[in-house]
């Protein structure tokens, strides 16, 4: 069985990029509940400075559908940048930034840290983008 994962971007005054990944999921008792929590697979890569998400993350059948969840939140240092490729439409979920872009208005974009916020930084096309 599978769910569908959601990406936040988010500032950071720290000198280096972060990744939260939150792992939730309900259940009869908190045990219960922290048990289908942890039996949540999800991969993720980190190859030099490309960083890429599976849109879907997989639980066990005998968990069954019990509002399973997975958020991540990439941490961006001031003055650093990020670029979302077409594929994380699928994933990123009301980031905040300056220009108020809706999510999927997002991508084929670079985004930097300024002033605590997203901020667009400079435009590319898909035929250019990253894959």
């Amino acid at each position: 069985v599978n769910g569908r994962v959601i990406v936040d971007v988010k500032p950071t005054h720290a000198d280096q990029f972060a990744i939260e990944l939150t792992k939730r999921a309900e259940g009869y008792t908190e045990k219960s509940a922290i048990e289908r929590a942890e039996n949540i697979n999800y991969q993720w890569q980190l190859n030099d400075n490309l960083l890429t998400f599976d849109p879907y993350f997989t639980f066990r059948k005998e968990d069954k559908l019990r509002d399973q969840k997975i958020r991540i939140v990439i941490r961006v240092p001031e003055g650093k940048t990020v670029f979302f490729n077409k594929k994380m439409d699928r994933v990123i979920y009301n980031v905040k930034n300056r220009q108020d872009y809706y999510d999927g208005n997002m991508v084929g974009h670079f985004w930097k840290t300024e002033n605590n916020e997203l901020t667009i930084s400079k435009s590319t096309s898909y035929e250019n983008e990253m894959e």
